[in-house]
């Protein structure tokens, strides 16, 4: 029979040479074991060649059958070809051997085993060309405490599959299997040359009892009082507390865990400031890049890893290894271990990935721990210590943009539901900060994508001010922020923060929100906490002068042509509108580059499709009916130096860097245009003449214009058209109580106003017409009181 060598490279006793232990008296056990610990030398067994150390067990749970007697091994059939079992004073062991066909996958089923505790069909599933163990159960399902199992195998599908099961777990004096029409009883107490060993008592043997051991319990696998490479309490190298493979905490540095981590995949109570390098192959494919191990206090290890990986990752089938054997994660729970994996990953976004289990001692029977291709030595393995507390503040104290978002956790998150029915989930939580800069916090559903919210699908926000200016920028898929100068993001899994730098802001008096474009906002008016001054200054009124300048601190609405599907990185354009006294001031600008491309080219972005409504009866889903009476259609026309009238002049191909002015007069008023050449021309000043006057700039990355007009012209333009159709000419300015227009060739939206009045703040509701019902109740009263009573109900 072949002899094989013990851990020390020393030859290993034979059956025959084997002592029964039960023949040595406990004072020549105890002197033996007090003159081994003084010089640090095996244990001498009487009848054991003096080289030999006392056995642990019949066999070793290698994927070596060597070891195995000729006696304990049955001839079968099929993909198991042998079997074998047997037993010592700790464990029953089992052997099957055979081909599957295949390297990448068998299944073993058949034999059975009858005991007090355990009863069922054998699951074995393997890969023999990678040496891995995928289960190990009864029936299916029922998991064997402390059992340990181990495979060699090649890629022809040639498998060796050896597995233990401490006698504690099986409970009784023997063991039944049978397989392929043979039956086998193993008893745990006969003698050695029969292939059943006597040994101790189960509490005895290098195998706990009840609630100390295996799957489930507090205390290892395999651990006793003595060291789990011994038979029993008087075998082995040493105590537990000795021992780098007892159930002791104390290690080969001499140091003692006094707690052990809590295996859930949160690496919160491991020390990730120190690591070992993990490289991708040796069973590590899914991301990991660090790892470390620990000795716990209850004796059993302990490994946490940790990487960046997308939200497709797995990691149950990565592996360790355990001197030259390989062992799944996910297999831990059919040894008597435990493990928890974490994917903060989403979809394609890589994000932390976390793995954190807990290896029984009686595994770890090895010189070597190995992962990632970087090993260590089990003896060498230290003491779990717990991380020292992180230092909380308990308070907001500033944003910084790293991919940690722990300095978010005192900021109040809002909820946030995606507008796009086909993407409802692609949002989960939003927060923002306004402090110098601007701050953002978006957090996607799992699932989701922040870059592609929207109803369009197309991942585009708004910071919008309390003036109604907007910063619009884009999230992409690749995780960065375009349309904002200076704006950085980090996206990690299924977060985001971004910062928008205070220079970049639009304007704004005192406050922003924030939202998708062009909907609802998630998170409204919100103050700089460092109570900064704003960046328009205090409204002063308009001066009509081309400047614009003055038109920053004044409420605009955005005016949208291409809707929240917009290819652009900013909003379409904005417009405003402003009474003092018998003027109207009209602003409008544009940054979107197809708009400023129609004003360059045809000049006829600010200069066509302008309706002014002067009754109070258009809103914002109510076209405007212009009809010469009641209302306004502005015309461009050019008038000279001398007065001289240019009914149609050339709008198109106005360069950059310049300025146009035009006049205005009423669209559908029946000039006679070969007889009116001039403003003086007594029957056009009766129409009303000149009615007012717009410069249009184009600069760059910018289109504006301002427009004035003069409200007591348009009356006496009112007046002359109902005299025409027999009407009251009553019309002045203070008829003009609320007003309305819209810029057609810049889109759809109705920019609303407050008329006659020297108050500045008259000016447009921020979303859509909303002015206060009060403002209209001091209308007077003239024949268009219905009309006007109509309106102001429709306000209220």
């Amino acid at each position: 029979m072949a002899r094989n060598c013990d851990t020390k490279g020393q030859l290993a006793p034979s059956r025959q040479d084997r002592p029964q232990l039960h023949q040595l008296s406990s004072r020549t056990i105890a002197a033996g074991l007090a003159i081994a610990l003084a010089v640090g030398s095996p244990l001498p067994v009487p009848g054991a060649p003096s080289a030999g150390l006392a056995y642990a067990a019949t066999v070793s749970v290698d994927g070596d059958a060597g070891d195995w007697a000729g006696s304990d091994l049955n001839a079968s059939s099929g993909t198991i070809s042998t079997w074998g079992a047997t037993a010592d004073g700790a464990n029953l062991y089992l052997l099957l051997k055979g081909n599957s066909g295949n390297g990448y996958w068998a299944e073993l089923s058949g034999p059975t085993l009858a005991s007090a505790n355990l009863n069922g069909t054998f699951s074995v599933q393997l890969v023999p060309n990678s040496n891995t163990v995928s289960r190990f159960t009864l029936d299916g399902w029922k998991s064997i405490a402390g059992a340990s199992t181990s495979v060699t195998g090649d890629s022809t599908g040639n498998y060796v599959f050896e597995a233990s099961i401490p006698l504690s777990t099986l409970g009784g004096s023997s063991a039944t299997l049978s397989f392929g029409g043979v039956e086998k009883t193993v008893k745990f107490g006969g003698s050695p040359e029969s292939g059943q060993t006597s040994g101790g008592s189960p509490q005895d043997s290098g195998s706990q009892s009840g609630a100390e051991s295996g799957f489930g319990s507090t205390g290892s696998g395999s651990s006793s009082s003595v060291s789990g490479s011994g038979s029993g309490s008087e075998s082995g190298s040493g105590s537990a507390s000795e021992s780098g493979s007892g159930a002791s905490a104390e290690t080969g540095t001499g140091s003692t865990a006094t707690d052990s981590p809590t295996v859930d995949g949160n690496l919160d109570d491991w020390d990730t400031s120190t690591s070992n390098s993990a490289a991708s192959g040796n069973g590590n494919s899914n991301g990991l890049t660090n790892w470390k191990i620990a000795k716990g206090a209850d004796g059993n290890y302990y490994f946490a890893a940790w990487g960046m990986a997308n939200g497709y990752v797995g990691h149950d089938w990565d592996q360790f290894q355990i001197g030259g054997q390989s062992y799944a994660f996910a297999n831990l729970q059919y040894s008597g271990g435990s493990y928890a994996s974490v994917n903060n990953g989403n979809g394609n976004t890589e994000g932390p990935q976390y793995v954190e289990c807990m290896i029984p001692a009686s595994m770890m029977s090895a010189g070597t721990f190995s992962f990632g291709g970087t090993a260590v030595n089990v003896a060498d393995i230290p003491a779990y210590v717990a991380p020292a507390p992180e230092s909380d503040p308990g308070k907001y104290t500033g944003i910084t943009i790293d991919g940690t978002f722990k300095d978010w956790k005192y900021v109040t998150k809002t909820d946030a539901k995606n507008p796009n029915p086909d993407q409802p989930n692609a949002l989960a939580q939003v927060a923002m900060v306004f402090d110098g800069d601007v701050y953002v916090y978006i957090k996607e559903s799992q699932g989701g994508s922040a870059a592609g919210a929207g109803t369009h699908a197309n991942g585009k926000y708004s910071i919008t001010s309390d003036l109604g200016r907007e910063n619009v920028f884009q999230l992409n898929q690749d995780g960065t922020v375009s349309g904002i100068a200076g704006a950085e993001a980090k996206h990690v899994g299924s977060e985001w923060e971004i910062r928008i730098p205070r220079e970049s802001l639009n304007y704004y008096s005192e406050s922003l929100s924030f939202g998708l474009y062009q909907s609802e906002p998630f998170v409204k008016d919100v103050s700089d906490l460092r109570h900064e001054q704003s960046n328009t200054g205090t409204f002063q009124g308009i001066a009509y002068d081309g400047s614009y300048d003055d038109w920053n601190s004044y409420p605009v609405t955005t005016i949208s042509y291409a809707t929240a599907g917009t290819q652009d990185m900013n909003e379409d354009a904005a417009a405003a509108l402003y009474t003092n006294g018998s003027t109207l001031y009209m602003y409008a600008e544009t940054t979107m580059k197809a708009h400023i491309d129609e004003q360059r080219q045809q000049g006829t972005a600010f200069t066509q499709a302008i309706t002014i409504d002067l009754t109070g009866k258009a809103s914002s889903t109510q076209d405007i009916d212009v009809n010469g009476e009641d209302d306004l259609s502005p015309r461009i026309i050019a008038v000279d130096e001398n007065g001289n009238i240019d009914w149609n002049p050339n709008l198109a191909n106005q360069p950059d860097g310049t300025t146009r002015e035009y006049a205005i007069v009423e669209t559908h008023g029946t000039y006679d245009t070969s007889s009116m050449t001039n403003v003086s021309n007594t029957a056009f000043q009766e129409m009303g003449g000149v009615l007012g006057h717009v410069m249009v700039t184009v600069d760059g990355g910018i289109c504006q214009a301002e427009y004035k007009i003069d409200l007591e012209s348009v009356a006496k333009m009112h007046n002359y058209y109902r005299s025409q159709h027999g009407k009251a000419a009553d019309d002045s300015p203070d008829s003009y109580q609320f007003i309305s227009a819209r810029f057609g060739r810049l889109g759809d939206q109705i920019v609303t106003t407050t008329g006659a009045s020297t108050g500045p703040w008259l000016g447009l509701g921020l979303s859509g017409i909303a002015v206060a019902g009060g403002l209209l109740a001091n209308r007077r009263r003239t024949r268009h009181e219905k009309d006007l009573a109509a309106s102001e109900a429709a306000c209220r």
